[in-house]
Order: C-alpha cells, then structure tokens, then sequence
C-alpha cells in the first residue's frame, strides 16, 4: 500500500500539486485493497501557487504530534520534513520525507519522534534531527529497506528522491529483491 501511496503522489507531483500533510490516517485501503490518499485539504498547486483552503495565520497544536498543526506551520508534526516545520516553503520532496515517514511508522511499529510527548516537542525535534535509527528499532529489517527509508527521510531536501516516482520505483525494486545488499537500490 505504500508504493500505491507513492504512485499517487507521482501522479499529484507530475501535476505540480503536493499534498503536505501525508500521514496513516490520510491513506484508506479499501475491501478489495484498493489504496486511496484523502484529505487534500492542506494541498498546494507549484504551478500555481494556490492553496487548497485558507487557513489561520497563529499555530495551533493540538494532540501528540499525530494530528494535523495548522497556522505557520501546517501538516502533522511526526509526518513532516525539517524545512516545513521551521514553517518555509516546502516542494515535492516534503511528500517523498511523508511516504518514507509512514513507512518508518509501518516497519517500527511506531511513528517517527513517538517518544516526544505534544506537537510542540515533535515540531522541535524534527528541526534538530532524524527520528531513532529504523535499523536500532527494528534490526530485523533488511538494510536495503532501511537505506530506501533514510533517503526518503534524509534532512536536507537535496539528499532525498526527487519525487515520488522514484521513491516508488525503489520500493518495486526492493519488493522484487532487485537491489545490491551492499550498497542499497540499484
């Protein structure tokens, strides 16, 4: 269901939209497996520059950091890269940062920063770095999977896939044990 959440989201980001606020509870799987992302509420139109829905200009946070933050910074703390929530201007690879955070959420068993209690402590350690390494949570997952995760997770934007696409084609690719267990996806 992931690679079909990144398909989705190759197919927004070829029509310059972005969704900015990926999360599980945005991604419903159907009775017959069907994979739908909702809730584009929060979407934003790069070619455009249009936003999906006015929202309030003062933060609010509410929950523990699974839940959507509106104002300056907008989406869902444990979910979002580094440059959103410092609350600048976000592209593509904010959604690639989202699918690998969920599927980080998927092989741990618990989202990223699920040790910060409140938006507030989640927003402030996703600024100073990554979640708990995947490979110390969960050992037991192959190394490739985890160098796919990192690199949709890295930091700096520049580090991470470019889109979806490629994050997608990489998760195929490791589904059809096509990668090197040295150096990662090939």
């Amino acid at each position: 269901h992931v690679i079909d959440v990144a398909d989705a989201l190759a197919y927004a980001h070829g029509e310059r939209v972005i969704h900015r606020d990926l999360k599980p509870a945005n991604v419903l799987v159907g009775s017959y497996g069907e994979t739908v992302v909702i809730d584009w509420g929060l979407a934003r139109n790069l070619a455009t520059g249009e936003e999906a829905a006015s929202l309030p200009s003062a933060p609010r946070f509410d929950g523990d950091g699974g839940e959507t933050v509106a104002g300056t910074v907008m989406g869902t703390p444990s979910y979002m890269p580094p440059e959103q929530a410092r609350g600048e201007a976000v592209d593509e690879r904010a959604d690639v940062y989202a699918i690998g955070a969920m599927l980080y959420h998927v092989l741990a068993g618990l989202r990223p920063y699920a040790e910060a209690s409140g938006a507030a402590e989640v927003l402030g350690r996703v600024i100073e770095g990554p979640p708990k390494a995947l490979s110390e949570l969960a050992p037991e997952i192959p190394a490739e999977l985890v160098a796919i995760v990192d690199r949709a997770m890295a930091p700096l934007p520049s580090d991470r896939y470019p889109t979806a696409q490629g994050l997608a084609e990489d998760l195929r690719r490791f589904q059809l044990h096509l990668v090197d267990a040295g150096t990662g996806p090939v």
